[in-house]
């Protein structure tokens, strides 16, 4: 049994070290062109990087940088949650950018100007909003 259990151990430390994406990693890459994933709720903000295989490179929430309950669905914190991301972009010489928006919440109108705002030439974007095509059965009506 504990054979068997160090072989596991082994196997998946190898594929850990085989996927691990560092900061020094990001720059060896040489990206130029990156995906940025946002998923706006109503009471949160994702941001996801991703290269063109769809691999995470780096993300941030409102959450990451303090906000915490309904502070956290708020436009001004999806603002502190994708400058930062904006800036990291930046370090790493990425010169455009696709956006795929997901969700209706308050953080999706100001993306596509502060990335603007950062030199971050957006190339398309991307509505990726699961819609319902026939939805789930309607509520019978009350009969009084």
């Amino acid at each position: 049994m504990t054979k068997d259990k160090n072989k596991y151990i082994k196997y998946f430390e190898s594929k850990i070290k085989e996927s691990n994406i560092d900061n020094e990693n990001n720059q060896s890459l040489n990206l130029k062109h990156v995906v940025v994933h946002a998923k706006c709720s109503f009471n949160n903000t994702l941001f996801t990087v991703t290269d063109l295989s769809g691999n995470a490179l780096m993300w941030s929430s409102p959450a990451c940088h303090g906000f915490k309950g309904s502070r956290r669905s708020t436009t001004f914190a999806a603002r502190v949650a994708l400058v930062d991301i904006a800036k990291k972009l930046n370090e790493l010489d990425i010169e455009s950018i696709s956006l795929r928006l997901k969700g209706v919440g308050p953080g999706r109108r100001q993306i596509s100007k502060i990335l603007n705002d950062f030199s971050l030439e957006v190339q398309s974007i991307e509505d990726v909003t699961p819609l319902p095509f026939n939805g789930t059965k309607m509520r019978v009506k009350r009969r009084i």
